[in-house]
């Protein structure tokens, strides 16, 4: 009876975790997300993608702090903020690593690519001059919390001082 009640549970955490990859963001239990680094992956493809609805979604904008080595960025994500964002710049990742790391949380290393408009998909002329038309390079590793519902409310990244002054300069012109 034992050796039954063994297997039928892990044959159901097996079955558990494979839907849990395929649906990665949990919007109906109060379980911890089941797998936080498919969920910010899923999000991050949208942010890669430019889908203002679908990187949205990815987050608790009413809980979401954005830490740069230790200091609150003041970031508040929204629809809003991921239609301007995508109006001006396009982002790439690079993952070089990434793992579950605890509970609702998931460590990532990458290099952020961040390229600014040239102002030809504004309706404006191409232009070279900075900002426009710029690239920037970004070396970060964050640690990355979700809530239950495998939405981000914390990003936690450390890296380079000067490559975050670099596009925020360029962003906020």
């Amino acid at each position: 009876m034992m050796a039954r009640l063994g297997i039928a549970l892990t044959f159901s955490l097996c079955v558990a975790s494979t839907v849990a990859l395929e649906d990665p963001i949990n919007t109906t239990t109060t379980e911890p997300c089941p797998d936080p680094l498919a969920a910010i992956l899923v999000t991050l493809d949208c942010v890669e993608r430019e889908d203002v609805a679908c990187a949205a979604s990815g987050y608790d904008s009413s809980a979401f702090r954005k830490l740069h080595n230790g200091i609150d960025t003041n970031t508040t994500i929204t629809a809003e903020f991921w239609a301007g964002s995508f109006a001006f710049v396009d982002i790439g990742l690079d993952y070089n690593y990434q793992a579950n790391v605890g509970v609702n949380q998931a460590s990532l290393r990458y290099v952020e690519v961040v390229n600014t408009t040239d102002g030809s998909e504004l309706g404006f002329k191409p232009c070279d001059e900075y900002p426009w038309g710029a690239s920037f390079v970004q070396h970060e590793h964050a640690i990355v919390t979700v809530d239950d519902s495998c939405r981000m409310i914390l990003w936690d990244q450390y890296g380079d001082n000067e490559e975050q002054v670099g596009i925020e300069s360029a962003v906020d012109l």
